[in-house]
């Protein structure tokens, strides 16, 4: 199964980590339904996406999922206070991080090799906007 996994038990921090065999269209709808939900949350929160495993995702995709991600912002300007990729190769982080500068971001998505660097820079994102991650759990929650 390639779905993803989804743990909200740190909310505002939300970890979502992909699985290395490719997603199916049915798992990639629900991916978008699912970040979708969370802006319908009607509260400020950020995402930290583990991508290290992940196979390389088709450019049709990306552009879904980019496209999406523009409109659930527009709908709910301010909700998302940040986005981190975590991504272990460092070409792929930095056509990510050329993708991010190319689409002007500015400081709500960075592109990094770890995930205690991304939680970090997110959980100092979240404190920038008086929000604070819930500590870390034993076992991560699905929603």
């Amino acid at each position: 199964m390639a779905a993803p996994r989804y743990d909200t038990s740190r909310w505002p921090l939300v970890s979502i980590t992909l699985s290395s065999i490719e997603m199916t269209d049915a798992e990639l709808d629900h991916y978008l339904n699912w970040m979708d939900q969370l802006f319908e949350r009607g509260s400020k929160f950020a995402v930290l996406l583990d991508y290290r495993q992940a196979p390389d995702m088709k450019a049709k995709r990306r552009q879904l999922i980019g496209e999406r991600s523009r409109a659930a912002m527009e709908r709910h300007p301010g909700q998302l206070v940040a986005f981190a990729f975590v991504i272990s190769s460092a070409l792929q982080r930095g056509i990510f991080t050329a993708i991010l500068w190319l689409s002007r971001s500015g400081d709500t998505a960075r592109v990094f090799a770890g995930l205690s660097e991304g939680e970090t820079w997110l959980a100092s994102r979240l404190q920038s906007v008086g929000l604070e991650p819930r500590a870390m759990s034993r076992a991560p929650r699905a929603s």
